[in-house]
């Protein structure tokens, strides 16, 4: 959520979205991809992400994008040939994917939705290359609300493991097709909130051992690693949290030190 065009010290579009799944990841890197021809994508290294039972289903609003781009893929069409068309949304679908923007230019006629600064408000809100502005009400949270949600985060999107062959299957397809698309990948483990990390090491191993699954990853798909799950590695204290989950910019500038 929190990687800018500042925190890279290049220009950026951040697609980041809550509880991300495999097949947002293919979806929107697919598109992305395709319309915007950047040099690099990173990919945000989550370890649910093959976990059959993750309990991540957003991605289904976005169902046929996904299937277009996951066919793409698997057949490793080169976008930059004949072969390639973008996704053309059918009847009803077409009208709902239409729908949102209708409304909300319909009812927001100044769009005073849109950001316009990176000054916190009432309200979340996105700044203009994607980068998430949290709400007054969280960032004021403090260190002991923060801590005290610990109890469930631990486990989140892996109350139970199940390895997703299928999920690996696509991650490996997406990677695959962005080398051939001569961009550079990198997998970007974010940091957990060093009071969360620890309880993770003590009661959730699990989560932490798909770093290692990452790791690998990069050295079989020629990708690369920058990151960690452990804040210490990476120089982020406590305070450099909005949630067990979430660090700050100034947590994101250090792990993505290597690409600024």
């Amino acid at each position: 959520m929190q990687v800018s065009s500042d925190s890279l010290n290049d220009a950026a579009l951040n697609l980041s979205v809550s509880g991300a799944s495999i097949e947002d990841m293919v979806a929107l890197a697919g598109e992305a991809v395709a319309k915007l021809r950047p040099k690099r994508v990173l990919i945000s290294a989550d370890p649910w992400l093959f976990n059959k039972n993750n309990d991540q289903q957003k991605w289904r609003t976005i169902a046929p994008l996904h299937q277009h781009w996951l066919t793409l893929m698997a057949d490793q069409v080169d976008i930059r040939s004949g072969e390639y068309r973008y996704f053309q949304p059918t009847g009803t679908q077409a009208d709902a994917e239409s729908l949102p923007s209708t409304v909300f230019d319909t009812v927001n006629m100044s769009r005073t939705l849109v950001a316009t600064d990176r000054n916190i408000e009432a309200v979340a809100k996105k700044a203009y290359d994607g980068f998430h502005i949290y709400g007054e009400n969280y960032v004021a949270t403090t260190q002991s609300e923060m801590i005290a949600g610990f109890g469930d985060l631990r486990y989140y999107g892996m109350r139970s493991f199940d390895l997703n062959d299928d999920a690996q299957a696509q991650f490996k397809h997406l990677v695959n097709w962005l080398n051939a698309q001569d961009i550079d990948v990198y997998f970007v483990l974010s940091p957990y909130h060093p009071g969360l990390y620890e309880r993770l090491h003590n009661e959730a191993a699990k989560v932490l051992e798909m770093e290692r699954v990452y790791q690998q990853f990069a050295v079989d798909l020629g990708a690369t690693i920058v990151g960690s799950y452990d804040p210490s590695k990476m120089g982020c204290p406590a305070e450099e949290f909005y949630d067990g989950m979430h660090p700050t910019e100034g947590c994101m500038k250090k792990v993505l030190t290597p690409l600024r």
